[in-house]
């Protein structure tokens, strides 16, 4: 009875192995393949098999990937067209505005249209607001563009009508003429991806899903093939999704699945750290998982992890409920380097799995962080990865004093600490932007490092943002692989309704829910659930009328006669909590409902670990090491944390190294593990 997690990272592709009669846990690190993230997660099964594991014992197979989103970075989806109301091409071309960059820059760009001019097609039809039909559907409108759909070679089409979402049969009538005119293209009606109002909203999340969604389902049918051909047969098979629970692989054949998977590799890690707080009894959480080439921060407040119903990816934005998760360009491949004015420029670019770091040997050239913590003694080159992957030290040296030292005229060490301090600036400057915009107070926060360059930096970036704890875990190398094992499937539904609070009852607020709720066991039951297994969460969004912005409001039990009544307070409360002010005395209205259907899934507990027979660390090895706080070289400590026992305690500085990553604890801080094998580090 095993359980396999796979998190394909930048860098490493991340396997956990749990064992559910035993508790245990086992964990491995591939490098990743990045023109084919399959290969790397078909090798480590192999090698998980080759660990003596027969395929028959793997009973549940969960995996967290970055394909969606990396497919959208390098623009590499399906060739897309869109369908929209005639004469509201418009709306496609202007989009919300919204551009990245600073707010007064001139030179602000939004990014490259997903959608060639040319393949987005007016046809006739209007549906108004409240759902009526103003004009009919011109089927020979549909007919004409399907012609040049066929002609121009369009493998995925999205339609938009304007408030389909109050009336879906244009967009069904839409989607039947084409199963026969355009056989060979996949077609996704707004109606059903985002039935919710705002125009762009819609159009935005369902163009993504449209082109990104042909390249999910080709890399989830191509795994499922490998895996077995290795004899791994269970039908468990799950992804990742954005809202922090995961998804039945057959569930993509529904369709409208792969725009819910753009943050499927960092969501993981959130609801590992969210295991964590609830072993050791806190309540909120900074997420810090550092990779080769980038960092995922993350918050956990009052033990729930923090979610939004929007946000953007690559410049893209996206319409579907997600945890709140920032990344930043930085991670242990991030290359450093001499600007032409004679700077020290440190990222976002990075050196990423191939060729990597110039000490990986593998023709790497660039001088990256991963390099500048070997040279200062942070890392063991002979014990990387626990001895799987021999670092060249004097590769690194050499990148560091090529790209770096030369050119500024520094020495070795200096130019080394220097590209790691601002590299350790820029995350916490980005950590200190992300809680602000989300309200979080970082003085109330225990930091949590994992990732594999995570434990390395945590305690320098603490120190900048004035954090007092930090928390790494047993397996921070693997901690995303780790959190797919503390998950449930979850799949989200919303649909658009306006009204006011103080014209609805529960009866009313009742059946808008149950609408969703037979839509989600009728989904499940395609995918082989029961009905019985299903769990629901309910919310509205309500606003004062007349605001353009909404507040999710939970609702406890819509069928109690005072569901209004109790909506009504609970939002008021949430828009003071939130704005700083409420008008108790005014009207509220519903916008939308909203469910999360949860189907319960077997998940990993942490273990407490009893104490071992006291070891002698007299004899650890010693060396050298770079602390800037120290101006230099000391002597620090070397520890093995599979030695560490409940008594030990580590004063900095010292160095504990483990197989999928270094904890560096610098002069001043002082470390113990806790019960559940949590390595604790705090300010003295």
């Amino acid at each position: 009875m095993l359980t396999i997690g796979v998190d394909v990272g930048g860098t490493f592709t991340d396997f956990v192995v749990f064992d559910k009669v035993t508790n245990s846990l086992s964990t491995r690190k591939v490098p990743s393949t990045p023109r084919d993230p399959a290969q790397a997660v078909l090798t480590g099964v192999e090698l998980v098999l080759g660990d003596g594991v027969s395929p028959g014992q793997i009973n549940s197979f969960l995996h967290g990937s970055t394909i969606t989103t990396n497919a959208l970075l390098q623009r590499r989806g399906a060739k897309t067209g869109l369908f929209l109301t005639r004469g509201l091409k418009g709306i496609f071309q202007v989009q919300s505005q919204m551009t990245s960059g600073p707010a007064y820059s001139t030179t602000k760009q939004r990014p490259p249209a997903l959608i060639d001019e040319l393949d987005v097609f007016e046809i006739s039809e209007r549906i108004d607001r409240d759902g009526r039909t103003i004009r009919d559907l011109d089927e020979s409108d549909v007919s004409r563009a399907a012609q040049e759909i066929v002609a121009r070679g369009i493998e995925s089409l999205a339609i938009c009508y304007v408030f389909a979402f109050a009336n879906k049969a244009h967009e069904q009538r839409t989607m039947d003429i084409l199963r026969d005119a355009a056989p060979n293209c996949r077609v996704f009606c707004s109606s059903d991806i985002l039935p919710r109002i705002r125009e762009w909203s819609r159009m935005s999340t369902t163009i993504l899903d449209a082109y990104l969604e042909p390249v999910l389902v080709d890399y989830v049918a191509n795994l499922a093939t490998g895996l077995r051909s290795l004899g791994v047969a269970t039908n468990k098979t799950y992804l990742m999704a954005s809202n922090g629970g995961v998804m039945p692989f057959n569930a993509l054949t529904l369709g409208g699945k792969a725009v819910h998977t753009l943050l499927s590799g960092p969501a993981a890690a959130v609801q590992a750290a969210k295991r964590l707080a609830e072993s050791r009894g806190v309540d909120n959480l900074v997420t810090m998982d550092i990779g080769g080439t980038s960092c995922d921060v993350a918050f956990v407040r009052d033990g729930a992890a923090l979610e939004v119903t929007s946000g953007a990816v690559a410049g893209y934005e996206v319409f579907v409920p997600m945890l709140d998760i920032a990344t930043i360009g930085a991670g242990g491949g991030t290359i450093a380097r001499a600007d032409a004015d004679g700077r020290l420029q440190v990222g976002p670019e990075s050196a990423g799995a191939d060729p990597g770091p110039a000490a990986y040997g593998r023709g790497g050239r660039e001088a990256t962080i991963t390099d500048a913590d070997l040279v200062l003694g942070y890392l063991n080159p002979d014990y990387f990865l626990g001895g799987a992957l021999a670092l060249d030290a004097e590769m690194a040296r050499e990148a560091i004093s090529r790209n770096i030292a030369v050119p500024l005229g520094l020495d070795l060490e200096e130019a080394a600490i220097s590209a790691v301090r601002i590299n350790d600036v820029h995350m916490a400057e980005a950590v200190r932007a992300v809680a602000a915009k989300a309200g979080v107070s970082l003085a109330e926060c225990h930091l949590v490092a994992c990732g594999g360059a995570g434990p390395v930096h945590a305690a320098s970036i603490a120190d900048e943002l004035g954090i007092p704890e930090v928390l790494v875990p047993r397996s921070p190398g693997v901690f995303a692989a780790l959190g797919l094992l503390c998950t449930d499937i979850a799949e989200d539904y919303v649909q658009t309704d306006i009204g006011l609070l103080e014209d609805l009852d529960s009866e009313t607020i009742t059946s808008q829910f149950n609408i969703l709720e037979r839509k989600a066991i009728s989904e499940y039951a395609a995918q082989g659930f029961h009905a019985n297994q299903v769990i629901f969460i309910r919310e509205v969004d309500a606003r004062y009328p007349g605001q353009g912005f909404e507040i999710r409001v939970a609702v406890d039990n819509p069928q109690d006669p005072e569901t209004t009544t109790l909506i009504a307070k609970k939002f008021h409360s949430r828009h003071r909590e939130i704005y700083g002010h409420c008008s108790e005395e005014e009207s509220v209205e519903i916008v939308s409902y909203r469910i999360r259907a949860t189907i319960a899934m077997p998940q990993y507990q942490p273990s407490s670990v009893s104490p071992h027979a006291a070891l002698d660390h007299s004899r650890d090895a010693e060396r050298l090491v770079y602390f800037e706080a120290a101006s230099g070289f000391v002597p620090a400590r070397i520890y093995r944390r599979a030695s560490l026992d409940l008594s030990d305690f580590i004063e900095g500085p010292a160095i504990v190294e483990q197989e999928d990553t270094t904890t560096v604890i610098p002069p001043g801080w002082i470390a113990a593990m806790d019960e559940f094998a949590t390595l604790v580090m705090k300010k003295k």
